[in-house]
């Protein structure tokens, strides 16, 4: 398998200082699942044994980080209102409420990046934020949001409309409109100044030299992210007006995950473009976003703002697909069914229900060690990433394992257990 992830590497391999971006995400809006925990140990042994292939087989070092993108900007489920048939929501970054669970991803991250310390693998957690000030994306967003009718039908199919949002600037307010159904944009009707400008340079370097091509003289004239003006509307407090151009007003927007998963690959497309191949990404996620997920939801719309010359056409993404963890029903173990009042009751009867939670499975005594191990079986017989597994396969690893007990003082004077302390997270490589 390794030899056919190798295709990753070889656009970079001939760079100075070669570096891959594995990216890896989550909304902390509730405690990493054995799912989640099962993605996260598989991009953090893919990181590495990436890096040691490349390192075995072409002589060099290449750099390879680890990103953990949280999705602070999901929509806070207990702070929904709908009013007029519009539906308000509040992000995790407004109410800072994924504060309750950021020290589970956090000790996560500190375990994973000891897992992977042979090979010097960067880990960082990265927020929207961070997403959203990545020089291309405004020009990604000025593309999509110059074709938002067509956009919003494939993006968001129930409503039609663009899923853009941005909070209420209004302090302790940070309402956004879901579905962005009274949202209105302006593009300097598609002829921004600056965009008619590049056109009409275009005309006298082709008067002055006929042969001369430019690509703002035959494309469609898509808007420049300075001709873009987004007007939000809060119930409450009315109406409040971004610019595409200052790259703070592009930091405080929120996309749903169709449109987020769009705007991120696009941008970082252009990246490895920008980069000549320098700076490679490719992401790591649940199973379930593949298939007819993908194609309809990712590479139509990109096909699409290619083909109609907005944005160049890229390669394909690559996307590697953890396998996903299945209930009795054969349904996925479901973060959003978990979060709910009183989902998933028959594990709890079975004392299984430690496998919904990171914290709960640290409390029973219990590690990462088992999916760590079971990951790096997918490299050695790749065939075992063709299935799920089932709530059931995932406890039979961890019980094969045996809770770990160790004991340490609390602020209270309590003894508790922690599962993580002193656990040997070095794994063998052939």
């Amino acid at each position: 398998m390794l030899e056919r992830l190798s295709l990753v590497v070889n656009g970079v391999a001939q760079q100075e200082s070669p570096k891959l971006i594995i990216h890896m995400g989550a909304q902390p809006n509730n405690s990493p699942h054995a799912g989640t925990i099962l993605a996260f140990a598989c991009a953090t042994l893919l990181a590495r044994n990436l890096a040691a292939f490349h390192r075995e087989t072409i002589g060099s070092k290449l750099r390879v980080a680890v990103h953990l993108d949280l999705v602070d900007t999901a929509p806070d489920s207990s702070k929904q209102e709908i009013v007029d048939g519009v539906v308000y929501q509040r992000s995790h970054r407004s109410t800072l409420s994924m504060n309750t669970f950021m020290p589970d991803y956090n000790e996560l991250m500190h375990i994973l990046a000891e897992t992977a310390s042979d090979e010097e693998i960067e880990f960082r957690v990265t927020r929207q934020e961070d997403l959203l000030r990545c020089p291309t994306v405004k020009t990604v967003l000025a593309a999509i949001i110059k074709d938002r009718v067509q956009m919003g039908q494939m993006l968001n199919p129930k409503s039609g409309t663009l899923c853009l949002r941005a909070a209420c600037p209004v302090e302790g307010c940070g309402r956004s409109d879901k579905h962005g159904k009274k949202t209105q944009y302006s593009t300097a009707g598609i002829w921004g100044i600056r965009s008619v400008l590049r056109f009409l340079k275009g005309l006298f370097l082709r008067w002055i030299f006929p042969f001369y091509k430019d690509d703002t003289l035959i494309s469609k004239h898509e808007p420049t992210a300075s001709d873009v003006r987004i007007t939000f509307n809060c119930y409450k407090h009315g109406p409040y007006t971004l610019s595409m151009d200052n790259i703070d007003d592009v930091a405080r927007l929120e996309m749903n995950t169709p449109l987020r998963n769009l705007v991120r690959t696009y941008a970082y497309g252009l990246e490895t473009l920008q980069s000549k191949g320098a700076i490679q990404h490719m992401r790591v996620t649940g199973g379930d976003y593949a298939g007819f997920y993908q194609e309809a939801f990712l590479m139509a719309p990109m096909y699409r703002l290619s083909s109609i010359g907005l944005l160049p056409r890229l390669p394909t993404p690559v996307i590697f697909y953890s396998p996903l963890i299945l209930d009795w029903a054969g349904s996925k173990l479901s973060k959003s069914l978990y979060v709910q009042h009183k989902a998933y009751e028959y594990l709890k009867d079975r004392d299984l229900d430690y496998l919904l939670s990171y914290d709960l499975l640290k409390k029973r005594g219990y590690t990462i060690m088992p999916f760590l191990q079971e990951v790096e079986t997918w490299f050695k017989h790749p065939k075992k990433l063709f299935r799920p597994y089932t709530v059931e396969a995932i406890h039979e690893l961890c019980y094969r394992e045996g809770p770990r007990r160790v004991w340490h003082s609390s602020v209270d004077g309590k003894e508790e257990p922690v599962a993580t302390a002193g656990l040997d997270v070095s794994l063998q490589r052939d």
